[in-house]
């Protein structure tokens, strides 16, 4: 867990959920951002427009990383917003090129 969010998540209860099993299964959240080069270990994310090579993590890291703490089974994926996509990645996008999971 992230430290800071410590208390906030204690306050909103997250601890109970997890404990009672809520986990965000099933649950898809698609994340509209920066859509900026992750951590390392953020494995858990789907991109499916590619990722952008810029050299820092910006907001949408932040908000996906509280997500996956919140809701860790949950499938995540980052979508840039149209005014961060390139003009490639504009052109390829097809959402039904986004399936459901499984």
């Amino acid at each position: 867990m992230i430290e800071q969010n410590r208390a906030e998540f204690e306050r909103c209860r997250i601890p109970k959920y997890h404990a009672a099993g809520k986990l965000g299964q099933g649950i898809t959240v698609a994340v509209l951002d920066d859509n900026e080069r992750p951590l390392p270990f953020m494995d858990y994310v789907e991109y499916p427009l590619g990722r952008f090579e810029k050299t820092k993590q910006h907001h949408s890291t932040k908000v996906i990383r509280v997500i996956h703490e919140v809701a860790p089974e949950a499938r995540i994926i980052s979508l840039p917003y149209i005014n961060e996509a390139t003009t490639q990645q504009k052109k390829r996008f097809n959402p039904m090129d986004i399936r459901p999971s499984e």
